[in-house]
C-alpha cells in the first residue's frame, strides 16, 4: 500500500508517472495499519527499492522482474537487484545487476517470485533483511483457488501485487495482507519513423 499510496499522491508530479499507470488503492490496503507504519518514510536515504527476481532466467516471472526494474529506472528511483537462481529454467538472459548489495536502508523491497518460493528466498536473503521495510510480493497463480500450502509466505510480505484480476481474486480470498492488481510495465523503444514511401 505504501508505494501505491505515494504513487497516487506524488507520482505524477514528482516522478512524471503517467496517471493511467498508477494503480488504485484497495480498501483492504487502506485498513492495514501495521504494514502502513513500515512505510513511514520515502525521502532521503530511504528513497529506494530492493528488488529480488529471476532476472537472468528465461521465464515469465523473470521477465516480470526485469520489467519492474526497467520501470523504476525510467522513473529515476534508486534500486538494488538481487539475482535469484533457484530455477530449472535456462538462465542466459544477460541481465546486468544494478545498485550493488541489498540496501537495508531502502524503504521498499519487491520480491518478484511466487508464493511457493517466498520462504526459501527469505532464508537466502535473510528474513530480517527482507522484512525490514515494506515488502511486496509479485505473485502469479493460474487457477481459481489459491493453495493453502504456503501460509508463511503471507507473513513475509506486507502486500501482494498481481498482474491480473483473476490472480487478485484468487489470492485476496485467503490473504491476510492487502492484494493489489498492478500492471506489468511495458518498455516501448522509440522506433524509426516510416513514411508512405517505405510502405510502397
Amino acid at each position: 500500500y505504501g508505494l501505491i499510496d505515494w504513487a497516487n499522491e506524488f507520482g505524477e508530479e514528482e516522478e512524471k508517472m503517467h496517471v493511467k499507470l498508477i494503480p488504485e488503492i484497495s480498501q483492504n490496503a487502506l485498513d492495514d495499519e501495521e504494514s502502513n507504519g513500515k512505510f513511514a518514510s520515502w525521502t532521503g536515504d530511504k528513497r529506494g527499492v530492493n528488488i529480488a527476481g529471476y532476472f537472468s532466467a528465461e521465464l515469465g516471472v523473470g521477465q516480470a522482474g526485469r520489467a519492474v526494474v526497467s520501470a523504476l529506472e525510467a522513473n529515476n528511483i534508486p534500486i538494488t537487484t538481487t539475482l535469484l537462481e533457484r530455477t530449472v529454467n535456462r538462465q542466459e538472459h544477460g541481465f546486468v545487476s544494478r545498485g550493488g548489495k541489498w540496501n537495508s536502508g531502502y524503504a521498499v523491497n519487491i520480491i518478484c517470485a511466487n508464493a511457493d518460493q517466498t520462504e526459501i528466498i527469505a532464508r537466502d536473503i535473510g528474513v530480517e533483511k527482507m522484512t525490514d521495510g515494506y515488502t511486496i510480493g509479485l505473485w502469479f497463480w493460474e487457477v481459481e483457488q489459491f493453495s493453502d500450502r504456503w501460509p508463511n509466505a503471507f507473513e513475509l510480505v506486507d502486500e501482494v501485487w498481481t498482474a491480473s484480476d483473476h490472480v487478485a481474486r484468487a489470492i485476496a480470498a485467503v490473504s491476510p495482507k492487502p492484494v493489489t492488481k498492478v500492471r506489468i510495465p511495458i518498455s516501448v523503444e522509440k522506433g524509426e519513423f516510416l513514411g508512405r514511401d517505405e510502405f510502397g
